[in-house]
């Protein structure tokens, strides 16, 4: 080999160790920048994360609120800087400055609010943050400072009279639930909204869950309710179930909430509205397990056409558990917000958590409601108390998805308020815990609240007249006077149901117990009655309150409702007349049945024909009352009652 060709090799050798060498530099130089933009990374999360709460946004937000307050006034009244503000040797003085000077603003109307000691103690909650961060040392005075403050938000409020107890709070029931279904049927802007505002409230009766578990707290991006979440499926009895998980306990993002979740399951006739039966009139079952299933054949997520498809579903041997959805929406939410530009149509985003409670209060505003605005949260609380008082506080914590060891259900526990006490005291009766909020309802009921003589008297007198109106309690009424006359008869006592029960010890332990059960059930009912009637008078329509929609327009507007639902406890119009209710195929062939029979009565002129037809009026009324109740009224009717109305006939 010459000296050329060696020279050239080892220049070729020389340069591949330069590349090397060179491309060793850019990854080290590559290596530190990663380290530099790493260590950048890590400084601005460690600065980020000092800031960071770990609440709710709207905490968030009042959170920063009270120390842009503080900030502002300290720094007017001692003429310092903002830093100054969080100095430890003078963070207990300014403190307690703030707080006086807020109350002495509102005690003298210089600032719009009203200050309570709780509101006293959430700006206290709020500067413990704050001061963590900004006050160097502020660990060694806490327990100080913290004391300090105590008792002299406790000083303030007695010398400037603050209210120390909570605001009032409403707790919606079954009997709000059913004024707000029959107002939103009646008197709501958009169908759609409407019928997915039922559901909505069911929901939030049976569960008492959140708003935050159903919608998004702040962004439409955030967790909401959607369809794969809710589970409709054939239960053990056939009859079908729905299984509705909530993955979020409250709406605001948090890991260690991303793995909890509560499952509720929704069986047939868990929540019935029936609303009132009229003579010759309307028997509807608003139950849950037909208002979801509606709601996801509308948006087409269920593969059905209407719900009777769904009980031909059900009796199918061969049908698999699960009904069958269309996968390609399971990621729709479930309550969709409203068109800006347009109130009787719904978009494609989620509700929000706030935006939940706008129908609401304002069905309840139409409805004659009284009280602050209804909210979710007023369902919530009837359902825990409800569950505080039947199955103990851990049920009632479960459900509600509190920490266990926890004390936030005690804010759900009433104890004996609105509940029959002296019936409990006595011997020959039971605690019914029957209308356990009513006196808590009515001192928000609207009458309670007025001026005007004679209110109150108009009220109860229309009430009085929805009871004795009842056919149920007349029934119940005749059946009491009855057995009194029995026992008038046979002891020669002319005096009332109730004296015979107190004063006479003449009367056998069985007869005491049936006069004491028949008493009992005309209080129990009588009660239920009294507080509906006054509901229902309530919820008539006000003077100051115009309908939004005419008479004309709600018909035609619930009359397709009543087309989407198709089944025979479809859901159709409220304080509409009969003739405007579109009429089922079963009602068809029961009126044709009942024509035939007239005719036959026609052409038989025996004497008997007027004894027959008005046992027949009886049983034909009774069935026209019941076939709103019943899901296969068509087969019942004809293999049953078909018999029973020909052997009438001959006799």
């Amino acid at each position: 080999m010459d000296a050329k060709s060696a020279a050239s090799i080892n220049n070729f050798f020389a340069g591949i160790r330069r590349t090397k060498e060179a491309v060793k530099r850019l990854e080290d130089i590559q290596r530190i920048r990663e380290q530099i933009d790493l260590a950048q990374k890590i400084n601005d999360d460690i600065e980020q994360a000092r800031f960071h709460l770990p609440v709710a946004k709207i905490t968030s937000k009042r959170y920063q609120r009270h120390i842009v307050e503080y900030v502002d006034i300290v720094t007017a009244q001692y003429e310092i800087s903002a830093a100054e503000c969080f100095y430890k040797d003078k963070v207990i003085e300014y403190t307690q400055a703030y707080f006086t000077l807020l109350v002495y603003q509102g005690a003298k109307g210089k600032i719009d609010e009203k200050f309570k000691a709780m509101s006293l103690y959430e700006r206290q909650t709020s500067l413990t943050h704050w001061f963590v961060l900004n006050t160097p040392g502020f660990a060694s005075i806490y327990m100080e400072w913290h004391h300090t403050l105590k008792t002299h938000i406790h000083y303030l409020a007695v010398k400037y009279t603050l209210g120390t107890g909570k605001r009032e709070k409403n707790y919606y029931g079954l009997e709000e639930l059913t004024i707000l279904i029959e107002t939103a049927m009646s008197d709501i802007d958009s169908v759609k909204m409407m019928k997915q505002s039922i559901v909505l409230w069911q929901m939030a009766l049976l569960t008492g869950v959140r708003p935050g578990s159903i919608g998004p707290a702040d962004s439409e991006d955030d967790y909401c309710l959607r369809w794969k979440d809710i589970r409709m499926m054939i239960g053990n009895d056939g009859e079908l179930e729905v299984i509705v998980l909530f993955g979020r306990l409250k709406g605001h993002d948090d890991p260690y909430q991303r793995k909890k979740s509560r499952t509720a399951l929704l069986y047939t006739d868990g929540l019935p509205v029936r609303f009132t039966k009229r003579k010759k009139g309307v028997h509807i079952i608003a139950d849950v397990t037909i208002t979801i299933p509606l709601l996801a054949i509308e948006r087409g997520y269920l593969k059905f056409k209407n719900y009777q498809e769904i009980l031909d579903y059900l009796k199918n041997p061969k049908s698999p558990i699960e009904l069958p959805v269309n996968s390609d929406l399971k990621d729709h939410p479930v309550f969709l917000g409203g068109k800006a530009n347009n109130v009787s149509d719904l978009s494609d985003k989620p509700m929000l958590a706030k935006q939940l409670h706008v129908s609401m209060q304002r069905v309840a505003l139409i409805a004659g409601l009284g009280g602050r605005p209804p909210t979710l949260y007023s369902f919530r609380r009837e359902t825990l108390t409800h569950l505080i008082r039947e199955y103990g506080e851990d049920a009632a914590r479960e459900m509600a998805a509190h920490k266990r060891g926890g004390d936030a259900i005690e804010a759900y526990n009433q104890g004996i308020s609105g509940l029959d006490v002296s019936e409990a005291r006595l011997a020959f009766g039971k605690d019914q815990k029957e209308d356990r909020n009513l006196n808590r309802r009515l001192l928000t009921a609207p009458y309670i609240n007025s001026y005007e003589p004679g209110t109150r008297n108009s009220v109860e007198a229309a009430a009085r007249e929805f009871v004795w109106k009842d056919s149920e309690y007349r029934i119940l009424e005749d059946k009491l006077q009855d057995y009194v006359g029995v026992l008038r008869n046979k002891y020669d006592m002319v005096i009332s149901a109730k004296t015979v029960l107190d004063a006479f010890t003449e009367l056998t332990v069985n007869e005491k117990e049936k006069l004491a059960g028949l008493l009992r059930e005309r209080k129990n009912l009588r009660r239920r009655l009294l507080k509906r009637g006054r509901l229902r008078y309530m919820a008539e329509a006000q003077d100051r309150i115009k309908a939004t929609l005419t008479a004309e327009e709600r018909s035609k507007r619930i009359e397709k409702f009543g087309r989407i639902a198709t089944v025979i406890s479809e859901v159709p119009a409220i304080r509409i007349e009969e003739s405007e209710i579109q009429e089922s195929s079963e009602m068809r062939d029961l009126r044709e049945t009942m024509e035939e029979i007239d005719l036959e009565e026609r052409e038989n002129e025996s004497n008997t024909e007027n004894d027959a037809d008005d046992i027949l009026g009886d049983e034909v009324e009774g069935l026209l009352e019941d076939v709103y109740e019943l899901r296969t009224a068509k087969n019942i009717l004809i293999s049953l009652f078909r018999p029973k109305i020909n052997s009438l006939l001959k006799k």
